[in-house]
């Protein structure tokens, strides 16, 4: 049985490898990259017909050869082994798939698939990798759904499966344009720039008023989307026009170069590679503005190695993540360089250490010396991390790092008043800077973590050198830094969820589900002044066990946007399943405008189907 379970498991591997190496490839295809098409059009494909076919002579033929699928399959290999030179997660030797041949009739079904007409529109959406991994992973939800409905509770390594949500695409650009963008009017104002959004935005609002006003007089369809011209008016279509407080301003960074964003449960990155497109066209615009000459292959680095972080639990998302961007940068200059990329599914497996591990043995002993952190202490700090494999950004290192000084600065304290029968009392303590003494901590911390971690995770051959996963992480995740959190973070309730104590412990306002915990991080990981914007479930907003969270967004905080979609956001999610809200929360005490709030449909529209949410998305 165990024998069938792991065959199965390799099997499904090599399956989804070979299906995401199409899709990429047939992607590479419509923007022009691949040239000759071997897999639009499949044997009758200009590079295998005309080039292949006229070239290769006894290759080509399965009497001669034996291959029965004329060569295609060799001539595929070929590809696939050029591309895994830049990117081996995907397209290089991954897991047992080469132990697994492609069947010919397999192959020639799949590749007949991907040329079905009607999915033409697909090879030009940048989210469609991510979607193509989501739908893969259906089947093991449904299995997870079926496991809590006969009482059974999430295991911590199920958790990637069972609350991967990937997010429809208007959700995506209203939150980015309402925080992203928002932050940029900021940076605009704070520079005396005046911003080219403001050459539509005025015009939008009216047009938008005109449109809302036909469609409650029944002169449009309430699903009919107001036309929207390409380009500058379609980057801003919906951004909700609002005063920017005088705080703001002073606390935007200078120049888009100092931005960082990050989506905190990034999966496969539909927030990042959309983030990216906006990215590229503010970084032109900002160009003009100082007289610059920034090329493209400048500014999708910079987007990559400065601005755009995700984490994620989940690896494989994590990869897929890292392709889609690196197609990103491809398509927007051939030449870029990509020094690094700040992804990372910290999947350390800390938990089973032995006591004698040399990294290991070598933290404490340098964290005594430098700190005097006892080894106790030490050890209890590294199992708090072993967690991180299933709780992400939600593990706070810098708290995590500073009871470990607090604790050993007791120790010390105690241990200092304490004298002994022959060598008397210790010396006084030592006065250590806290900053320092942190700052120490974790130099020691990343150096044991880059011994149990690799950096060739992200399955992209990069320009630089990559830090590893572990040192990626604890960087990341550092309070404070970003100027904007964006996301769509995992729900569910901790009640179906087996050990995630720490979440109830660290998280005591939003223990009732994870995407309340990830409401309350995303507002600690943000800098002061910086927004957290999250599609969350709307429970938050109303029920009682939610009402601590409330009432520390609302008076800690500055509540600057929410666009209350309800149920119907997700055409694949019908009935009453899924009922969500779009927030953008600024982490500022100093409130000086009053907070907007949008709900797109009639709170008693009991309608359902697609077109439900073809009506949210017009409506806003």
């Amino acid at each position: 049985e165990l024998r069938a379970r792991f065959l199965g498991q390799a099997v499904t591997e090599a399956a989804h490898t070979l299906v995401n190496r199409l899709v990429f490839l047939r992607i590479l295809e419509h923007h022009g990259v691949l040239r000759p098409a071997l897999i639009t059009g499949g044997s009758k494909s200009a590079a295998y017909e005309q080039e292949f076919v006229h070239y290769a002579g006894p290759l080509a033929s399965s009497t001669l050869s034996g291959d029965d699928t004329r060569g295609y399959r060799e001539l595929l290999e070929v590809v696939f082994a050029e591309y895994a030179l830049e990117l081996p997660g995907l397209f290089g030797p991954v897991g047992l798939t080469p132990l697994f041949p492609i069947p010919a009739r397999t192959l020639a079904d799949v590749i007949d698939a991907v040329n079905d007409p009607a999915l033409d529109a697909a090879w030009g959406d940048d989210t469609t990798l991510g979607w193509v991994y989501q739908y893969w992973n259906d089947p093991e939800r449904e299995r997870l759904d079926a496991k809590i409905a006969g009482g059974g509770k999430v295991e911590p390594h199920e958790i990637a499966s069972k609350t991967q949500m990937f997010t429809e695409r208007y959700m995506v650009e209203w939150l980015l344009q309402n925080s992203l963008g928002l932050t940029w009017l900021c940076i605009c104002k704070k520079n005396r720039w005046t911003p080219d959004a403001d050459a539509v935005l005025p015009a939008l609002e009216e047009r938008r008023a005109a449109w809302r006003a036909k469609r409650e007089a029944g002169e449009v369809p309430p699903d009919a989307l107001m036309p929207i011209a390409s380009g500058l008016e379609d980057a801003w279509k919906y951004y909700v026009v609002q005063p920017l407080p005088a705080d703001a301003v002073a606390q935007a960074p200078s120049s888009l170069r100092e931005l960082r964003l990050l989506d905190p449960a990034c999966g496969s990155g539909h927030f990042l590679v959309i983030a990216f497109d906006l990215l590229v066209n503010l970084y032109r615009e900002e160009a003009r503005h100082r007289g610059a000459s920034w090329s493209d292959a400048e500014i999708a680095q910079w987007i990559l190695a400065d601005n755009l972080h995700g984490i994620d639990i989940d690896p494989r998302a994590i990869q897929i993540a890292a392709a889609g961007l690196w197609l990103k940068a491809k398509l927007t200059a051939a030449d870029a360089r990509l020094p690094r990329l700040n992804l990372v599914a910290p999947v350390l497996r800390l938990g089973n250490l032995p006591e004698d591990d040399p990294a290991l043995t070598h933290l404490v002993t340098e964290l005594e010396r430098q700190v005097r952190v006892p080894q106790e202490l030490t050890l209890r700090l590294v199992q708090g991390l072993a967690g991180v494999d299933f709780l992400g950004s939600l593990l706070r290192v810098d708290q995590a790092v500073g009871e470990a000084l607090e604790a050993a600065q007791e120790y010390d304290e105690a241990q200092g008043w304490q004298g002994d029968l022959y060598s008397g009392f210790r010396d006084e303590p030592s006065t250590l800077d806290r900053a320092e003494a942190k700052a120490s901590v974790l130099t020691q911390l990343e150096a044991f973590l880059a011994r149990h971690s690799a950096s060739e995770d992200l399955g992209i051959r990069l320009d630089g050198e990559q830090l590893t996963a572990g040192v990626r992480f604890v960087r990341m995740v550092q309070e404070g830094t970003y100027d904007v959190v964006v996301g769509n973070p995992p729900y569910q309730g901790l009640s179906k969820t087996t050990e995630l104590d720490y979440v109830v412990k660290n998280y005591p306002r939003g223990k009732a589900d994870l995407y309340a915990a990830f409401l309350e991080r995303g507002l600690e990981l943000v800098r002061e002044g910086g927004l957290s914007a999250l599609l969350t479930m709307r429970g938050w907003m109303f029920l009682g066990q939610f009402k601590d969270l409330r009432a520390g967004i609302v008076h800690e905080h500055d509540l600057r946007l929410l666009g209350d979609v309800d149920r119907g956001a997700f055409e694949d999610v019908g009935g009453d399943v899924l009922a969500v809200v779009m927030s953008v929360i600024r982490r500022s005490q100093q409130g000086t405008v009053d907070a907007i709030a949008l709900q797109p449909t009639r709170p008693d529209d009991r309608s359902r189907g697609s077109g439900y949410t073809r009506r949210k998305r017009a409506a806003l």
